[in-house]
């Protein structure tokens, strides 16, 4: 007996485009999708009377009768079961934050790219995606990441995204950049944020205590080992698990990884008994592990599960507009448990900090701070008080590959995260990259991903 072809999915677009009405259509064709449309507000209200379900909304928060953020509400009350996914052409973060107050499952900007409404309808079909509107009086999520750079906005922006996702998340980013608090902000603002936040930092595992630290032994499960362990996977149940420098992972824990990620179970090191977790993955790195699975360093069956969302964290000289403010709150913060007053920056000390071209990035700063503190007297913070190497520009990086290597190297890139959006579909891939079936192929078999 042949398996029934799934329903197919109903959404609704209330825009005053036309042309985006017609677009969310033509991306959306039957009979794998039914598509309505309303121009206003008050179209959609009409449409909302009507008994029949709509599987999501996609609305636009600035229509010509109302505002759409007062009718996420009305959506939640007369269709609960339906997923609303907010359009707007700002990416403005404290209305994006409302909108998920009120029940937004997720947001789209403007101009809409095929790819991104697809992400957003994977994740309102989603059962893991949370039901209801979140309390009105619930207090913005905490984000982590202060400032007014465009790098630092985009962030916000994209920390929302992924808190309110229910898939996977890879964070980017150099050492030093705040990987961890990304995290934390992602666990903070999604819906498992009063469950457990765990963090294991991959690189400082041997290879040998990989699968004992990620899922726990048993008693006598080697010399040592005096009693029952809980790997880091059983303490995050419930909650969120950051994997940090996960491509320092042994060729054996990553095999270890994809299976407790395929089948949400594994064993403890010496035990017998499936263990079962529920928990949302974060992972980050500060390698480029879509060149790391070209050279099989990493394996590509597990890069697509962990990237199903990834996130770049800038680094510091990318938000040097960033950069007076972010000081003077490390001042302020070292001040506090150094036990006396903060001072303030003199231009001459601001300048010297904003020459440096800081390959540390935030933590070295920090440290640069807390020192300097710690060795000036007075109110105000001294160019003399910092110790700083002279700039050199940007962090000293490897022999410049030849123009090959960066083509092939691009590709390599495009091609792994485009597959990773896709799932592994080689023909959704190819068919969003555009780019020479031959090449597309060419490079797959040269990546290791096909025949």
């Amino acid at each position: 007996m042949q398996p029934s072809a799934p329903a197919p999915l109903r959404a609704l677009v209330v825009d005053d485009d036309r042309t985006v009405r017609a677009l969310v259509s033509a991306w959306l064709p039957a009979p794998a999708s039914v598509v309505e449309s309303a121009p206003d507000g008050a179209g959609l209200l009409r449409r909302l009377e009507a008994p029949d379900p709509i599987d999501v909304v996609l609305l636009d928060i600035g229509l010509p009768d109302t505002d759409g953020l007062s009718l996420i509400a009305e959506v939640r009350r007369t269709h609960p079961e339906s997923a609303v996914v907010m359009l707007t052409a700002s990416d403005d973060v404290p209305t994006v934050v409302r909108a998920m107050q009120l029940g937004a499952s997720d947001y789209l900007p403007k101009p809409l790219t095929r790819a991104r409404l697809e992400q957003a309808l994977r994740l309102a079909r989603s059962p893991a995606r949370p039901s209801g509107p979140a309390p009105a009086a619930a207090p913005p999520p905490p984000l982590g990441f202060d400032g007014t750079s465009n790098a630092i906005r985009g962030l916000r922006t994209e920390l929302l995204r992924a808190a309110v996702s229910p898939f996977a998340v890879l964070l980017h980013g150099e050492t030093g950049v705040g990987k961890e608090i990304a995290a934390r902000s992602i666990h903070a603002a999604g819906p498992r944020s009063k469950g457990p936040f765990v963090a294991v930092n991959c690189a400082t595992l041997t290879p040998a205590l990989q699968a004992s630290e990620l899922f726990g032994h048993e008693r006598g499960a080697f010399t040592g080992a005096a009693q029952r362990h809980a790997g880091c996977f059983e303490r995050a149940d419930g909650g969120t698990l950051l994997l940090d420098e996960v491509g320092e992972l042994s060729a054996g824990s990553q095999a270890l990884l994809l299976r407790a990620l395929e089948d949400h179970r594994f064993f403890r090191v010496g035990g017998s008994h499936e263990v079962s977790v529920d928990l949302r993955l974060i992972s980050a790195t500060n390698r480029d592990l879509a060149l790391d699975v070209q050279h099989g360093r990493f394996r590509a069956d597990l890069y697509f599960r962990l990237a199903s969302f990834e996130v770049r964290v800038p680094p510091l000289r990318a938000r040097m507009d960033d950069l007076e403010g972010l000081a003077m709150r490390l001042l302020d913060a070292a001040a506090r448990r150094a036990g006396r007053p903060a001072p303030t920056l003199s231009p001459e000390a601001l300048q010297r900090l904003s020459a440096h071209s800081w390959p540390g990035n935030v933590r070295e700063l920090r440290n640069v701070l807390t020192s300097a503190l710690l060795r000036n007297e007075g109110p105000v913070l001294l160019a003399g008080a910092l110790s700083l190497p002279a700039s050199t520009g940007l962090p000293t990086r490897a022999p410049m590959p030849t123009a090959r290597d960066e083509v092939e190297r691009v590709e390599a890139e495009l091609i792994t995260r485009a597959l990773a959006a896709h799932h592994g579909n080689a023909t959704a891939a190819l068919r969003e990259l555009d780019m020479p079936r031959t090449t597309f192929y060419r490079r797959l078999k040269q990546l290791g991903l096909r025949g």
